[in-house]
This record gives C-alpha cells, sequence and structure tokens, in this order.
C-alpha cells in the first residue's frame, strides 16, 4: 500500500523584496498582501485569454513603475487599446496602420529618409530598414532569392541617392509614390546619379551609365522589379504620410514627443504594420542599448502578447531576449505577456527554442495565470522548481519495516494549473518560494485610476 506523505507549508508571510508600489492579492490560505512592484526587475506574465494577466498584474504594475520614476519612458506594444487606453497623455505618440485611432496631434507620422540622416551609420541604417521589408520575402525566398536580394539592394540605393545626393527630409508619401510612378529606365537613371550605385546597376540590370538613353530591360531586371514593386504595396495607412516624425526624436525627448510611445499592432493590418513595427522595437533597443548612448532616462517596455508579430510563422526577431538578458545594464525594463511559450520561439533568432527558452531567465519575476498547452506548463514547471515528496511503503509482514522513496515533483501540478479561475496566478519573486495568489480586481482599478 502507499501513502502520499504531503508537504507541509508555513502559514507566514512570503520573503519578497520591497518594490516601488504593490498589488492586493490574497495567499492560498487567505492571508492579504502586496505582491511588490520591483524596479529594474524583468516580468514574464502568462495566461490564456481572459484569466486577467493584463488587467490584474501588468497595467497596475506598469502605473507604479511611471508613477515612481517620472523620468522613465514607457514603450506600449499591444493588439488592442488597453494600455492606449490607460496611459496616453496629451503629447504622448501612438504608432498604428490606421491613421483615424488617435487624434492627429497623437498620431506618430514616420519619415524614413530624416530616420537615416539622423543616425550615426546612415549606410548601416539604410540597409537593417531594407533587411526588415524584404525580410518576409527573403523568409520564403526559395529559388527566388537572387533576385529578391537584388531588389533589397535597389531599395537601399534608391535611399542612398536621397540621403547623399539632396538635402531635404522627402516625405513617406512623396517617396513612395514617386517610386511606384517610375519606369525601369526612370529609376536606374537616377539611381546612377550615386556612384557607389554603378556596380550593382551593372551586375542587376545590365545598365551601363555611359549608355543610359538606349538602355533596354534585360529579363533580370524585369524580375528584380517584380520584387521591389511588391514591397512598395507594403507601404500604406500612416506609415505612407507625410510627417516627420523619428523614433530618434521621441528617444532624445524632442519636445514635440510626450512621454510614452504606442505601437497598436492591429491584427486586420498586421500584414501591412508587421515590418514597420519590427523596424521601430530594434530601433529602440538597440539606440537604448549601445555603447554610445546618450539616452540616460530608464525605459519601461510593456510588451502586451508580442508574440503576435510572429503569427502564421514569419520571423519577428527584434532583440527581445537580447534586451531581457542584457537590457536591466542600460536602464531597461520589461514586462511581457504571452498566452503561450511556444509562441515566444517566433521572436527568437530562426524560431531557436533554445534561445527563446534561454531568454527566459532574463525575468526574474514569474507569473503564470491559468496556462492552456503543454509546452507551456512543462516550461512553467521547470521555472516554478521542483521539490521532494516521500512516498512510504508498507511492508506486507508485519517483522519488516517500512521503506520510504524520495521523489521529485514539479511545485505546481498540471492539476494546479488548471484549477486556477480568473485573477488566481501562482508567482515566483526572484528566489522566494512560489505562492499562489488571488488579486483583487477592485483594487487594481484603485490602483490605476485613483478611483
Amino acid at each position: 500500500m502507499l501513502y502520499d506523505i504531503s508537504l507541509h507549508t508555513a502559514d507566514t508571510s512570503p520573503k519578497w523584496a520591497d518594490g516601488v508600489g504593490g498589488i492586493t492579492a490574497k495567499l492560498a490560505n487567505g492571508k492579504e498582501v502586496k505582491i511588490p512592484v520591483l524596479e529594474s526587475t524583468n516580468v514574464l506574465t502568462v495566461g490564456v485569454t481572459g484569466t486577467g494577466k493584463s488587467k490584474s498584474y501588468t497595467l497596475p504594475a506598469a502605473r507604479c513603475l511611471l508613477a515612481a520614476n517620472p523620468m522613465m519612458k514607457g514603450v506600449f506594444f499591444e493588439t488592442k487599446r488597453t494600455f492606449l487606453d490607460a496611459f496616453m497623455q496629451e503629447n504622448d505618440k501612438v504608432i498604428a496602420y490606421d491613421p483615424t485611432i488617435v487624434p492627429a496631434r497623437n498620431l506618430f507620422q514616420w519619415c524614413l529618409i530624416k530616420e537615416i540622416r539622423q543616425a550615426r551609420d546612415k549606410e548601416g541604417e539604410m540597409r537593417q530598414i531594407a533587411e526588415v521589408l524584404f525580410g518576409d520575402l527573403l523568409a520564403g525566398a526559395e529559388n527566388n532569392r537572387a533576385w529578391i536580394e537584388s531588389a533589397r539592394n535597389t531599395f537601399i540605393a534608391v535611399l542612398r541617392v536621397i540621403v547623399d545626393c539632396y538635402s531635404d527630409n522627402t516625405s513617406n508619401w512623396d517617396l513612395i509614390n514617386a517610386l511606384r510612378n517610375m519606369s525601369v529606365h526612370d529609376l536606374l537613371a537616377y539611381l546612377s546619379k550615386h556612384p557607389r550605385n554603378h556596380s550593382l546597376l551593372s551586375k542587376d540590370f545590365s545598365f551601363d551609365v555611359s549608355k543610359k538613353d538606349t538602355y533596354i530591360p534585360t529579363r533580370r531586371a524585369t524580375d528584380v522589379m517584380f520584387f521591389f514593386n511588391s514591397v512598395l504595396e507594403v507601404w500604406g495607412g500612416s506609415f505612407e504620410s507625410k510627417g516627420q516624425d523619428t523614433i530618434h526624436d521621441y528617444l532624445h525627448g524632442a519636445p514635440e514627443y510626450g512621454r510614452n510611445l504606442f505601437l497598436v499592432h492591429d491584427l486586420a493590418t498586421a500584414e501591412s504594420s508587421r515590418p514597420f513595427i519590427l523596424y521601430f522595437l530594434k530601433k529602440i533597443k538597440d539606440e537604448k542599448m549601445s555603447l554610445s548612448s546618450t539616452i540616460k532616462e530608464p525605459m519601461l517596455w510593456c510588451m502586451d502578447e508580442a508574440d503576435k508579430l510572429a503569427d502564421g510563422g514569419k520571423a519577428a526577431d527584434f532583440g527581445l531576449f537580447q534586451a531581457a538578458t542584457l537590457g536591466r545594464e542600460y536602464g531597461l525594463q520589461i514586462l511581457l505577456t504571452t498566452q503561450s511559450v511556444e509562441s515566444l520561439y517566433g521572436l527568437a533568432p530562426g524560431f531557436n527554442e533554445h534561445i527563446a527558452k534561454g531568454g527566459l531567465s532574463g525575468f526574474p519575476v514569474l507569473i503564470s495565470f491559468r496556462p492552456g498547452d503543454a509546452t507551456t506548463i512543462s516550461t512553467l514547471q521547470t521555472l516554478f522548481g521542483s521539490r521532494r515528496h516521500d512516498i512510504t511503503t508498507m511492508p506486507l509482514s508485519r517483522y519488516d519495516h517500512p521503506t520510504v522513496k524520495s521523489e521529485l515533483e514539479p511545485v505546481v501540478s498540471e492539476a494546479d494549473f488548471a484549477q486556477l479561475d480568473t485573477g488566481e496566478a501562482y508567482i515566483k519573486i526572484k528566489s522566494a518560494p512560489t505562492q499562489k495568489v488571488s488579486i483583487i480586481l477592485e483594487e487594481c482599478w484603485e490602483v490605476l485610476y485613483g478611483c
């Protein structure tokens, strides 16, 4: 016969570090506690939709952090507008495909050429932008890779002419529409203005600068232009505007920008907005974490289901896990929410599962509302840790002694996860033992709105 000897847990308050604020909750024994909101500490929050992960924890935690440090900038990624509605202030900027989502003064109207001019490495910035814009085409290139790479290099060549040969910050509207209306001959003649482009023109288009008036497009030139023009069609909505906004100006505190920047990834226009949002996030990360950065203010990233950027199996590496493991030294803090650990793999280079799981070590605070899949449960069990479980076997004969076998078992079982109700979660704060908590939602709204 087997006897399950349960582990005794002392009725004591958790030994959590002090934070800049607290979120009211109850322990499994009914005792009321404050979940500390810690500065300079990344938090991973997991749970299926409707379990309370954003409104119960991430929203009030972000409110506490921003209130505690008025110098902190807030960067919010979301697919709804939960954080936008809660935090947007008068001069804050919103990046969204739909220009009607916010008043015109709040809409971020990007200027590609101005962004490049402001970069320390202009040529590198051009390549970075082109890599993102042509990323999806290159990922599924197969036999067309050489033509797509040529189309990407042609786009870089266009930017090079504008940046090096002209002084005005051409708007995205003027740039994209001019390119759409150019014939192949006109485009190549335009590119020939920059000597650095001449080798590309010769190799990819068989274009002789000295004989440009008699040029006849080759089959390769036609194929390259097909992919070049297909990327031009991605531009639309607010990204095809006449504005002069740049990420550089926001990060360096230009007076027309507020404290917060919102990136709203509308799933209805995800295909068009995704490459731009990826570029913006990577740009922010690179600028903040550069050794030569002059951005001294701390920064909070609220990434609410950023894995949606990888929907459809598309690569979405903007440096999230690098930011998670190294960002603390540069004043970067991340609050990351997701429905599934497996969906985070798409945010790692090459969909690398091991990089993604390794990157989770950069989140010292782990909060799990009810998870919904086996991979997530298994990963969470590893992160929450194990405990020893003694099993006593009674002998068949009264003359023999009982035997005790010690085994490791997860601190949180699959059944424990399955029984979580809305607002209930398991939480592990740094090295403190895992606790089951029930967040008091009414208190959350008080923290948020001061009512």
